[in-house]
């Protein structure tokens, strides 16, 4: 991704333009009535809401910054990790699963 930003006393503007050949951060997953089926079709999202505690929200921070350490250190070998595997009391939460960007 580069950026390009103009700056002003008044306005500062940014241009952010994506390199469509490096992997980016994308938001994937599928409904509540699909999570026991056999099979089932993960959707890209838009948007999504984490509806939880600071205590949760700290949590997760800190399995996100476990993951990206673990991403750097095992480099393509990475495949992915689930929050409810790395953090107790997640268990029966909806699951929060970090993927490498392909």
């Amino acid at each position: 991704m580069a950026r390009q930003c103009n700056e002003s006393p008044y306005v500062l503007s940014c241009a952010v333009r994506y390199d469509l050949h490096r992997p980016r951060m994308r938001l994937t997953g599928y409904g509540i009535e699909d999570r026991d089926a056999d099979e089932f079709r993960h959707i890209e999202l838009a948007e999504i809401s984490l509806l939880a505690t600071p205590v949760e929200l700290r949590r997760i921070a800190a399995f996100l910054s476990d993951a990206a350490d673990n991403m750097d250190r095992m480099g393509g070998d990475y495949d992915h990790e689930h929050l409810g595997d790395r953090q107790p009391g997640f268990d029966d939460s909806p699951h929060l699963v970090v993927a490498r960007a392909r």
